[in-house]
């Protein structure tokens, strides 16, 4: 990585942003994954229904309300929407730890949709848009490092501490917020992109917002497809690898983790190919290696395939995830990144949502190979109609905030 671009890395707006994100999702992925399973199933004795459609409305009002989340980052900033967002998620924390009833819990985990729905809009758009251009792809990978790391070791360490012991990891909880709004408080707001309210009028706002979503509607089925071919393997996987491959739980962990871990080695490096040689053929390659090996995933059974095909996937992953993102990084205009970023996600989210469902009806109605196929065709066909029609880009960057990545550069010759 480049002194420079590592530098603009460790600098504190963005070193904060991504410390941020981090601690918001290493709380969030705690909480559903890790506690809230069982605390609500056994302390409370909430079925398993009432839990999953909790767990729903979290994901419905965040992805919901990440475009007006976008909206206010463009008015206001990251740093009063993030301490708002963060204030809120306490409060949706201390009711989901004090409830004894499934009106509380779906209503702390729907706050704390809210609370979380400011996270991603601010650091993507006041991460990504801070970098030159050419180093943007490189950015998406260090970010998605992030995310995944966090998202990831939540579970995995909240999980040391005894089953019991709710009280220790509520806590833990609560130290992830209170450092993440430390954070967020003496952040620096990214002030030459807040949109000047005297410039245009909400009406005239939002009447250029209509007209640029409309310019990239081509992107909307590919961030719908791809999130939902992902998810439509999300309520199977436990269920293929215990009623279909007899694997041992650790076995499975193990395969998880590993598939993890190559999409984390891979991400700069994929990232600073795409940055020198561009995203299209390094999302078409993600696209088609993950379509080919899905459908023959079925096929394999034994421990040692199976972990040589889980390291491919996670490579793929690693192809589409920088490649994607800076496609639609260099879409958006300066003026309504967080709109615009908070609409895309919105999309995604939906795939997101709606893959689980589809994928545990293929699995009961057509088989245990059923949902594995289909989200194969989505892989295929994504990169059949990026091939053959290529996204191009409606925004250049040239607004870009130069201030802070010049000032690195003035140090570093000093």
């Amino acid at each position: 990585m480049e002194k420079n671009l590592r530098d603009l890395i460790l600098s504190k707006p963005i070193f904060t942003l991504l410390t941020t994100l981090l601690l918001m999702e290493f709380m969030r992925g705690a909480l559903l994954f890790a506690i809230l399973p069982l605390y609500l199933t056994e302390n409370l004795g909430l079925s398993k229904t009432v839990m999953g459609a909790a767990l729903a409305v979290h994901y419905f009002t965040d992805n919901l309300l990440r475009p007006l989340a976008g909206w206010l980052i463009d008015r206001y900033g990251q740093k009063l929407v993030l301490i708002i967002g963060i204030t809120i998620a306490f409060v949706s924390l201390y009711i989901v730890v004090q409830t004894h009833t499934t009106f509380w819990v779906f209503a702390g985990l729907g706050l704390l949709g809210v609370g979380t729905s400011p996270t991603w809009p601010s650091v993507i758009t006041g991460t990504i848009h801070r970098v030159p251009e050419q180093d943007r792809a490189t950015m998406m990978g260090i970010m998605f490092q992030f995310w995944i790391v966090g998202a990831g070791l939540g579970p995995i360490l909240i999980n040391l501490i005894p089953r019991t012991a709710y009280s220790i990891a509520f806590f833990v909880l609560f130290g992830c917020l209170g450092v993440a709004f430390l954070l967020a408080l003496f952040f620096q707001n990214w002030q030459t992109h807040i949109r000047n309210r005297t410039d245009q009028t909400n009406l005239q706002y939002f009447r250029t917002l209509k007209q640029r979503i409309k310019s990239v509607s081509s992107f909307f089925p590919g961030m719908f497809a791809q999130t939902f071919a992902f998810a439509l393997l999300i309520p199977i996987l436990t269920v293929y690898a215990n009623s279909v491959l007899h694997l041992p739980t650790m076995w499975f962990s193990i395969l998880l983790t590993t598939g993890g871990l190559v999409t984390v080695l891979f991400l700069i490096p994929i990232g600073r190919l795409v940055d020198r040689f561009g995203a299209r053929y390094f999302l078409i390659a993600g696209f088609v290696i993950s379509g080919l090996l899905l459908l023959i995933l079925p096929l394999f059974r034994t421990i040692g395939s199976l972990m040589v095909l889980i390291c491919i996937i996670g490579f793929a992953y690693a192809l589409i995830l920088p490649s994607w993102n800076t496609i639609l990084s260099l879409s958006i205009p300066a003026d309504q990144r967080g709109a615009m970023w908070g609409i895309f996600m919105t999309v995604e989210g939906i795939g997101s949502a709606t893959g689980p469902l589809a994928g545990g009806t293929l699995y009961d109605a057509f088989g245990p190979a059923a949902p594995f196929f289909v989200s194969a065709v989505v892989f295929l066909l994504m990169a059949v109609v990026y091939w053959l029609h290529p996204l191009t880009r409606k925004y250049g960057s040239g607004t870009l905030d130069k201030s802070l990545y010049i000032t690195i550069r003035r140090k570093r010759r000093t």
